[in-house]
Order: structure tokens, then sequence, then C-alpha cells
């Protein structure tokens, strides 16, 4: 099973549906999939045929122009004249799916069904429509169903992509995205969805050629420029970072908070701190519920400026509008820690653990927190589970070391300590904290011999200790 690391830079994947160019003309209803419709409507006088083409036309009008309350009312219309016409259950559906009136659209679509149990496209809309509603497992059947009526169906492969993202299959992601591909190669947007999984497994050089292929397609889409800036500077290849956010931001039709927070996330890296706020404002001036461009000023303010009360504030904002925000977190956590408030940021790093329970960093805050809280049973047990998952991390033993020597154990904090310094031998601290433990035990020589180890690598207080 393939593991996907936690996001903060969120890019929804795209599920494929364009309002306002699905209408199903009269005319050409027989060529699509129906292969079960209801013959009565060749039995209808011709002049209510024409009373309802009528209708049809001017929903498929309104529906083109993105009117799609009076395309919704047209196709009602020829509904109440022609109520067993598929196409306008179908149009009529596609009109409320745009207006997110799912449930509306959902009864239409079943209606479609009803009437034609073969036909793949209602079965894909149901599966639009059921994604839109949160339904995803019924999505998922509604797109499975589509593709076995229809095995060369490029969107629901896309979609159901979508769905198992969501889901948290990205195998099965993958495969759809590749068979939509497969099926549309020349689909701009299927590269695009594919890209942004691969990037979400850290398949990065992969996500990279689809963005390139994706962008080849749609002539510069800023959206796709927006995301390979993303991978690019992932990547390390700054430069072509910068100039694609600056294209994304050229090219927008309208500007977009997302697009600045990546310019100002460019703009930190080449240390441009006096560009930063103004860039990150502009993010929030265009949504000021924009999450990362709050936690990115409050990594402004306690990393450069170490205003910790600036930056508390805004990591409040991020969090008001994220809750589980991470990032956010973890650096109120760390907020909190080095302003001694140790109850709160032992609260934060939980709360990120329990979304995150393999996460070895916030473990250890976590752990140094209890530590320093004197809840040495609790920070023994999290550097325990650390040490399971980590068996390399020097930090882990040397805080279970001072844990355990706390708790009256030295001869087992001793063995910690020994393991810390085994990892890494230029540990300057642990050999001054063994050293300590040594004194404790009585051996004076032991004792003075990591002293000066932790002096000559440059300890000062460890110069303090008189060696006889």
């Amino acid at each position: 099973m393939m593991k996907m690391k936690k996001k903060y830079f969120i890019v929804t994947n795209i599920l494929l549906f364009f309002c306002g160019s699905a209408i199903l003309s009269a005319q050409s209803f027989q060529n699509t999939d129906i292969t079960s419709v209801d013959t009565k409507m060749t039995h209808v006088n011709t002049s209510v045929q024409s009373d309802c083409e009528v209708f049809r036309e001017l929903g498929n009008a309104e529906y083109n122009k993105k009117m799609f309350w009076e395309s919704v009312a047209a196709f009602s219309q020829a509904l109440e004249i022609c109520p067993e016409e598929i196409a306008s259950y179908h149009d009529r559906g596609n009109a409320y799916y745009c207006l997110n009136e799912f449930e509306k659209a959902l009864h239409d679509f079943d209606k479609c069904v009803e009437m034609s149990p073969d036909f793949a496209k209602a079965y894909y809309m149901r599966g639009q429509c059921y994604a839109g509603m949160g339904e995803y497992q019924k999505a998922l059947q509604a797109y499975n169903t589509a593709i076995r009526l229809q095995p060369i169906y490029s969107m629901a492969f896309n979609n159901r992509g979508v769905v198992k993202t969501i889901l948290k299959d990205y195998e099965g992601a993958l495969a759809d995205y590749n068979k939509a591909v497969e099926l549309d190669p020349m689909q701009s947007v299927l590269y695009q969805n594919r890209g942004k999984l691969e990037e979400d497994l850290n398949q990065h050089t992969a996500a990279l050629m689809d963005f390139d292929k994706a962008l080849k397609l749609s002539n510069n889409e800023p959206n796709v420029l927006y995301q390979r800036s993303i991978i690019k500077y992932k990547l390390g290849d700054y430069v072509g970072a910068e100039d694609d956010i600056d294209k994304a931001i050229r090219f927008a039709p309208e500007p977009l908070a997302s697009f600045y927070l990546q310019r100002g996330i460019n703009l930190f890296f080449w240390r441009k701190y006096d560009l930063v706020l103004d860039v990150f404002d502009k993010a929030l001036a265009i949504d000021a519920q924009c999450a990362d461009a709050h936690y990115q000023k409050a990594l402004y303010f306690s990393s450069i400026t170490n205003d910790t009360t600036t930056a508390l504030y805004n990591v409040n904002q991020c969090l008001l509008q994220a809750p589980n925000h991470e990032k956010g977190l973890h650096l109120r956590g760390n907020l909190y820690y080095q302003n001694n408030d140790l109850g709160r940021a032992i609260a934060d790093f939980t709360k990120v653990l329990n979304g995150s329970p393999k996460d070895e960093t916030i473990r250890l805050s976590r752990a140094n927190a209890y530590r320093r809280q004197v809840q040495h049973k609790n920070a023994i047990d999290d550097y325990t589970e650390l040490i399971r998952t980590a068996t390399t991390n020097e930090h882990a033993y040397q805080g279970r070391a001072l844990s355990k020597f706390e708790m009256g154990e030295t001869q087992n904090a001793v063995l910690d300590m020994d393991k810390a310094i085994s990892i890494n031998p230029r540990n300057k601290e642990a050999y001054f904290n063994r050293g300590a433990m040594q004194q404790s035990l009585n051996n004076p020589e032991a004792a003075c011999k990591d002293f000066l180890m932790a002096s000559k690598l440059g300890l000062t207080k460890a110069k303090e200790k008189k060696c006889n």
C-alpha cells in the first residue's frame, strides 16, 4: 500500500465535468450510449414534439450561457409536455448539478437509469452527485457501473481516481489516472490530476513530467503553472519555481490567494524578507480565510524576528480557519513550549499525533515537553515508541536517559546515553550528561573523561567541572 505524506498546500484534484458543455441534443440522442430508451416519443404527435423541442432548445441555450436556473425551468417545461423524454431529465440533471443541487440532480439521473438501465452517462453523473454530497462509496459504485457499461469512459476513470484518492486508495487512484491518460492522451486535466497524486506520493520527477505535458496541452493554464512551481521548489529548482508562479499570477483571470502564497514561500527561500509579509498579506486580502498564509506569517515572526507574541496571534488565526492544520499545531506547540506553557504545548502535539501517529518530530517534541513538565513516565513512553520506529534517533535515547536519571534509574540511563553517543560521537551534551550520571554513581574517572570530551567538543559549561 502506498503511503502518502500530509499536505498543507492543497489543490483539489479535478472531478471532470464542464458545466455549460454537457447537453444532449434530441437529434443526437440516439448516438449516445443509450440502447434501451422507451420509444414512446416516436408515437407522440408532431406538434407536441415541436413544443418539446422549443423548450429543449431554450434549455440548451440557457445552459450554454451558464444560466442554469433558467435552463432548469426550460427543461421542466419540456418534461411537462413530454414526460418520457430522457434527454430532458439528463440535461436538467446537469443543470441542477452545476447549481450544486445534488439531490435534485440525483433524482433526475435516477429517472434516466430507471428509463434506460444501460445509460452509462447517467451512472457517471450519479457518481458526480454522490461525490459532491460527500458519499464517496456510493460515488465509487456509480463510477464502477459507468465503466462496466462503457469501458473506454476516460472521464469516469479520472473521477473514480479522484474519489479513490479521497478514500486513500492511492494505488487504485494511480491506476485509474493511468487508464484515463491511455484512453484520452490529449486531455490536460488528466495529466494534472495524475501529477498531483504523484506529488503527494513524493514521486516528484514523475509529477514534473505530467505537469509539463499538461502545460503543453493547456497553453500555460495558470493552475498547472502553480502546481509545477510547487514541484520545482521541492526538486530544488528555485529559479524555475519563481518563474512559474510569476507566470501563473500574470495569466490568472483573477487573483488567487494560493498563487501569492507560493510566491511568498519562494521569496522566503531567497531570504527576501522585506517582501515576504506584503505578499502573504496580499494572499489574505484576496482570501482572509487562507490558513496557510496565516501560518506562513506566523513562521516568519517566529523564525525571522523572534516575535513570539505576533507569531502566536497569526498561528491562532491559522487554526481558527483550519483547526487540524498540522504545521500550525506543531508551530503553536513549539511557541507554547518556548513560553513554558507546557500543558498547551502537549495538547497541540497530541492533536497532531492523533492524526499522524508516526510523526517522529512531533513525538519527540511531546516527549521533551512531558520531561520538562516532570511527567517522566509519559516522556519515557514517547521516547520508547520513537526508538521503536527510529532506532538511530540519538535525541530519543538522550531524552529517555534524562527521564530515567530523574526517576533514579541511573544505570539504565547510562546505557541509553551510551547509545546516543554511539549514534553521534560528537554529541557534546550527551557526554556532559553521562558525566553527571557517572558522577552520581561515584565513578569519578569515567565522569571526568566525559566532561573533558564535552569540553573538547566546545561545551562551555563542561569546562567548569573540576577533574582530579
